[in-house]
């Protein structure tokens, strides 16, 4: 069987997009939710504070479950709007819900 390099990004698109979409609603309980993943996440909430000013604008691109865009967004204060950028279906459908 042949291949093309297009084909093959495709189908590994798909193969990520599969894994994400299932991955999705556990990704919180399984990583981000953990101690290491907690301590992870205020570590990069931090650096956001200080390298973005209240009236700044961002674009997060591949922004997975939307945890820093919400962040971003609403908690942070950082911007008066923030805006994540989905690869996934699955993702943003449960960064939508938030």
């Amino acid at each position: 069987m042949t291949t093309t390099a297009g084909s093959a990004e495709g189908e590994s698109m798909q193969t990520a997009q599969a894994y994400w979409d299932s991955a999705a609603e556990t990704y919180e309980d399984v990583f981000s939710g953990t101690t290491i993943g907690k301590t992870r996440r205020e570590a990069v909430w931090q650096d956001l504070k200080r390298l973005f000013r209240r009236d700044d604008h961002v674009l997060e691109i591949n922004c997975g479950t939307g945890l820093d865009a919400v962040f971003l967004a609403k908690e942070g204060g950082i911007g008066r709007e923030g805006m994540g950028k989905f690869l996934m279906p699955g993702c943003q459908q449960l960064t939508l819900t938030r």
